[in-house]
């Protein structure tokens, strides 16, 4: 039956409902911030649920924005709309989420169908993370007024804190839940486990060696990352076919086992326990986060003095170009003038 009563608007602002009302309370994005962080935040700000703030103020997500990856799948239109209601520009909000690294850490990003090179699975099922997919450094969170969560924590690659130089986390080390950051405890600000209430800006860290070249590897990596390009030798190459490169070279590390001296520079590669190859992750982004920050700086070792120690990595390891370019969709010109000199077909 109808009746006038069922068109009445149950929220209001004034006379207006939520669902066409600005956030009455503005909150600047921080540096590197993720949108879900930055969505939270606004949330406890007005001393609600992020789930209920966001049924509340965008009605068209009801009960569904939560159950997705949030930074990986927003849409144009949400962006748009929290444009509106936040007065902050659509292209700063859209800097904000991990499509914003398309032409610079990949071609192009796979939001639905998951298998973006370096992006941390979530494994959303039922508004929660079965996955560890987002890190944090307890430091950070723990010295800023206002702690927040970074884009970059959701890299792979992402495995230390180069400010304070430890590991990062991925896990309550109380219950082993994984971050999920809109679950939070009613009445705590403070980003914690939503299982447990553990804080995490109270989480132990674990330091690295200064002297470790893994945090030479990362802080390079964020350099290519930013910039966009990386000199190889005389020339500059694009970020995304550099970083599809390395992509490649995790795979002939990692699953094929081509490891002979590839750690030798890594004053770390003793201290790192439970580090059994042999118990293989399902995708290179599944990887433990200490075997992780190993990979990455052995591969990024081999970058040094280019060509020279990526040719002598390939022949001390006897690989062909089979193993250098399979799965590579395109193989870029620069890499192409190495594996040549690794293609079997021409050699007698």
């Amino acid at each position: 039956m109808n009746s006038k009563a069922d068109d009445r608007p149950i929220f209001k602002i004034g006379q207006r409902p939520y669902g066409e009302a600005k956030f009455p309370l503005k909150l600047r994005p921080l540096d590197d911030e993720l949108l879900s962080s930055w969505l939270v935040r606004i949330a406890v700000e007005h001393r609600t649920m992020p789930c209920t703030f966001t049924n509340l103020y965008l009605p068209d997500t009801r009960n569904k924005l939560w159950a997705n990856d949030v930074d990986l799948q927003a849409e144009e239109e949400l962006l748009q709309t929290l444009s509106f209601k936040s007065s902050i520009p659509a292209e700063t909000l859209r800097s904000m989420t991990l499509k914003s690294y398309e032409g610079y850490l990949f071609e192009r990003l796979y939001p639905m169908c998951g298998g973006t090179p370096f992006m941390l699975p979530m494994g959303m099922r039922g508004r929660q993370s079965r996955l560890p997919g987002l890190r944090f450094c307890p430091r950070c969170l723990q010295e800023e007024e206002r702690p927040y969560f970074r884009k970059k924590w959701r890299l792979s690659f992402s495995t230390a804190c180069l400010r304070h130089m430890c590991f990062l986390q991925e896990r309550c080390p109380i219950c082993q839940a994984p971050v999920n950051i809109y679950r939070k405890p009613l009445g705590i600000e403070s980003p914690c486990s939503y299982k447990c209430g553990c804080h995490y800006r109270n989480v132990d860290v674990e330091l690295i060696d200064s002297d470790s070249y893994g945090l030479k590897a990362l802080s390079r990596m964020y350099n290519i990352l930013d910039n966009g390009f990386v000199m190889l030798g005389d020339s500059p190459v694009h970020s995304f076919l550099f970083f599809s490169v390395i992509h490649q070279l995790s795979k002939v590390v990692y699953f094929w086992d081509r490891t002979k001296g590839f750690l030798d520079q890594e004053v770390m590669k003793s201290c790192i326990e439970g580090l059994d190859w042999q118990v293989k992750a399902a995708t290179l982004e599944e990887v433990r986060l200490k075997e992780q920050y190993l990979l990455f700086s052995g591969l990024m070792r081999i970058f040094d003095d280019y060509p020279n120690r990526l040719v002598e990595y390939c022949r001390r390891n006897g690989l062909g170009k089979t193993e250098l370019v399979k799965d590579l969709r395109m193989v870029p010109f620069w890499y192409s003038r190495i594996v040549d000199q690794f293609d079997r077909s021409f050699c007698r």
